[in-house]
C-alpha cells in the first residue's frame, strides 16, 4: 500500500502527462444526427449505374406520390461516403419517415430511414 507522499508522486509525475492529452469539448457531441431520411436507392457515384438507377428510383418515388431527390452523399454527414443516393425527407419525426416507408412498400418501393445532417453545397 502506497504512503500520501508515495501518492503525491506518482499523481506529480503524471501531471505533465495529463497537461499533453488532448482536450476534450465541454460540449456533448451528438450521438444521432438531426435530420431523419429515408433512403430509397444508393451506389457509388463513379458507377454511371447507379446514378441511373438512383434517377429512375426517384421517378417511381413520384408516381407514388412521395417527393425525393437524388444526391451526393458528401452533402450529408452520417451517410457513406462517395455514395449517389435517392432520399426524402428530412422528416418532422421517425413516425413520418416510417409513415412515408409504408406508403412506398405499397407501391413496391423498398427503403430504410437514416438520420443524417444535411450540410448544404452547391
Amino acid at each position: 500500500m502506497m504512503n500520501t507522499k508515495t501518492n503525491l508522486l506518482v499523481f506529480a509525475g503524471l501531471a505533465p502527462a495529463a497537461l499533453m492529452m488532448p482536450q476534450i469539448s465541454a460540449y456533448a457531441q451528438p450521438t444521432s444526427y438531426s435530420h431523419i431520411f429515408n433512403i430509397y436507392a444508393s451506389g457509388p457515384e463513379s458507377n454511371v449505374k447507379a446514378v441511373e438507377m438512383a434517377t429512375a428510383k426517384m421517378v417511381q418515388l413520384e408516381q407514388c406520390g412521395i417527393a425525393s431527390i437524388s444526391d451526393h452523399t458528401y452533402r450529408y454527414q452520417g451517410l457513406t461516403e462517395n455514395m449517389f443516393v435517392t432520399l426524402s425527407g428530412p422528416h418532422v419525426d421517425v413516425a413520418a419517415a416510417k409513415a412515408e416507408l409504408q406508403k412506398a412498400r405499397v407501391c413496391g418501393i423498398e427503403g430504410y430511414t437514416k438520420r443524417a445532417a444535411y450540410l448544404g453545397g452547391e
